[in-house]
């Protein structure tokens, strides 16, 4: 099984709410953005080997690309799953299932921990070996 990862974060911090009384000019500075804490080559290797394709992905050979958006959390988690486009045969529903076991680092600004959003693509391809 062949399984390759690439993300892409798009969006920024949000300022969770905080709004600016005076209606002036405000900037957050992004000092750091959400990620996964081990690094991209842990989080590729925690996917290939926790993903696992229903008996419909294998006859159907279901591979592509599964592109993801989510929302990391000030406390870490992530929520607000959305399959922006996918392969179907269960495959879709499964990264996500993945996804939703780990944890990233949130961004900060100030010091502080935001809310962010991510966009992973994850190519996948169903096929025994």
């Amino acid at each position: 099984m062949v399984f390759v990862i690439g993300l892409v974060f798009a969006g920024s911090a949000q300022n969770n709410g905080n709004k600016n009384p005076y209606n002036k000019n405000f900037s957050v500075n992004v000092t750091q953005q959400a990620h996964f804490p081990k690094g991209d080559t842990a989080l590729y290797s925690f996917m290939a080997h926790n993903i696992k394709y229903s008996e419909t992905a294998y006859q159907n050979r279901a591979y592509g690309n599964v592109m993801v958006s989510f929302d990391v959390m000030a406390d870490s988690t992530l929520t607000g799953f959305l399959v922006l486009s996918g392969v179907g045969f269960g495959v879709d529903e499964e990264v996500v299932r993945v996804l939703s076991t780990i944890k990233f680092a949130p961004a900060m600004a100030n010091g502080t921990a935001y809310k962010s959003n991510v966009i992973a693509t994850f190519p996948v391809k169903a096929v025994k070996q």
